[in-house]
């Protein structure tokens, strides 16, 4: 037997490339390829990629959700406690906006019509002012709890807003 053979030197392109990645954008190193002509079957691993930058990264990450779903509870459970407060507080004003209105009633019969419009003006101003600030403190709680604040010293200044709101 003869056997006869060629040289030739040159580049031979595969029928499908497959470009290696991890599936998250993360640098890293590669630790290992499999050798090359090795035959392979379906799920073998072919590379393996240095991972314990990116497990402790996602150990953060969970971490800092976790902590962020701690803070979003303690902020519902503030907000459940400052509307209940306010509540209380809206009907206290209430009531004694109603007693103001019976002692009133009161002093008109018994000392009689003078002084009426003044009165009823003051009166009047009164009912205004309470309703203007029943007005400011909703659309403030409304704004403080429809806002996603992006910094604590944000919500902390919405917070004394409101605050300040409910004492008036």
């Amino acid at each position: 037997d003869m056997t006869i053979s060629v040289l030739l030197t040159g580049n031979v392109n595969a029928q499908v490339k497959y470009k290696l990645a991890l599936e998250a954008a993360f640098p890293t190193k590669l630790l290992w390829v499999i050798p090359e002509n090795t035959k392979v079957k379906k799920d073998d691993v072919l590379a393996k990629f240095e991972t314990e930058d990116l497990q402790i990264k996602v150990d953060e990450f969970k971490l800092n959700l976790q902590n962020n779903q701690k803070s979003l509870e303690i902020a519902i459970e503030e907000k459940r406690i400052l509307e209940s407060s306010n509540d209380a507080e809206i009907k206290t004003a209430g009531d004694a906006v109603q007693d103001a209105l019976d002692a009133f009633s009161k002093y008109r019969k018994l000392e009689g019509p003078r002084d009426d419009d003044a009165q009823d003006v003051k009166v009047n101003d009164a009912k205004k002012l309470l309703d203007d600030a029943k007005d400011a403190y909703n659309t403030a709680d409304n704004d403080y709890s429809n806002t996603v604040y992006m910094k604590q010293e944000d919500a902390d200044a919405a917070k004394l807003k409101l605050d300040g709101l409910k004492k008036k």
